[in-house]
């Protein structure tokens, strides 16, 4: 029977982790394999009973072409020798510095309308923000694609090119889960320096209150002391 794999990149939150999970309910354990990139996930699935088959700890923290292409090639193997017959990307999503929502899309079977660039609408489909969604996928892209004249063929073309394609496909998701790592990092690090402050603010203002405290009392001493 072929199974479901899903690709994990970096820490997710942990109802989004059991989401992803939830999502593939229908099948049985057996049939689900997560590979999981970074540390934090690795340690999460491995808890939820979802070892990951590959070691990728490490990918997350200086995500490389070479290893992302390893690992796509994997995934790749896999899906051709129905291994897997389906394949899902989870991950953070950087949108802005604010907002890294996790998202999910299937890696395989590769969608050419989910990886092309709308043309007429003039934006890139977009990756789905909640598991289980669906992303619309343009079906006017290809419209006039008979006038085009190709050399080599366009078997020879996707032969070469598809592969090419899913490696970049695994490299780009890297990269975007890194920034939206770092993003979240850059605005946590701000709100600790900003409550830092604060804290130091009212805190200074305690020592001083207790200072003018101090002296007025030494000063009534000192006038009780004369009056005497």
């Amino acid at each position: 029977v072929a199974g479901t794999a899903g690709v994990g990149v970096g820490a997710l939150r942990e109802e989004r982790q059991i989401l992803f999970l939830q999502s593939f309910q229908l099948l049985r354990d057996a049939d689900i394999v997560v590979y999981s990139v970074g540390r934090k996930m690795s340690e999460a699935m491995k808890k939820l009973g979802f070892p990951s088959p590959s070691d990728f700890t490490k990918m997350s923290d200086s995500p490389s072409y070479e290893a992302a292409s390893a690992l796509a090639q994997e995934l790749l193997d896999g899906f051709v020798s129905g291994r897997f017959d389906k394949v899902e990307l989870v991950y953070n999503h950087y949108k802005s510095t604010s907002s890294q929502p996790t998202s999910r899309q299937t890696y395989l079977p590769l969608s050419l309308a989910d990886a092309t660039t709308d043309l007429h609408a003039g934006r890139v489909a977009e990756p789905s923000e909640e598991p289980g969604s669906e992303v619309k996928q343009p079906h006017h892209l290809l419209a006039g694609a008979s006038d085009i004249i190709l050399e080599p063929s366009p078997e020879t073309l996707v032969q070469v090119l598809i592969p090419k394609v899913v490696r970049l496909c695994i490299f780009s998701t890297l990269l975007d889960s890194a920034a939206a790592e770092h993003a979240a990092r850059t605005v946590a690090m701000q709100l600790a320096t900003d409550n830092g402050n604060d804290l130091l603010q009212e805190l200074t203002l305690e020592y001083n209150k207790g200072r003018q405290q101090k002296i007025t009392s030494e000063i009534l001493d000192l006038v009780g002391g004369s009056l005497q």
